[in-house]
């Protein structure tokens, strides 16, 4: 959690300088949260995936419903964020970030 903290960390960093979540650290991003979720067990990778979903879904429904509110980066790192923590540690960790 320490190096995802970091991560995130530095992605908003980014998000906030240039207005923009790359995909060149958010899909390489997902790969290692999906790897280790797999390490950690297969129940685990299971978990991560439907909490994948459930940060992805509101964040790509929002995208869609008015578009340019939200970019599409965004919405890959709110399901980044749902990998990482799994179900249902998402809806905490979401609530958290969008009141942040």
């Amino acid at each position: 959690m320490l190096v995802a903290s970091i991560f995130f960390l530095l992605v908003a960093l980014v998000d906030l300088r240039h207005r923009l979540v790359p995909d060149a650290m958010v899909i390489p991003a997902v790969l290692v949260a999906l790897a280790a979720q797999l390490a950690a067990s297969p129940g685990a990778l299971v978990g991560a995936l439907i909490g994948g979903v459930f940060g992805l879904a509101p964040f790509l429904a929002t995208a869609l419903v008015k578009p340019g509110g939200m970019g599409g980066g965004d919405v890959k790192l709110a399901g980044l964020v749902g990998l990482t923590l799994g179900f249902p540690q998402v809806m905490w960790g979401l609530t958290v970030a969008v009141m942040a």
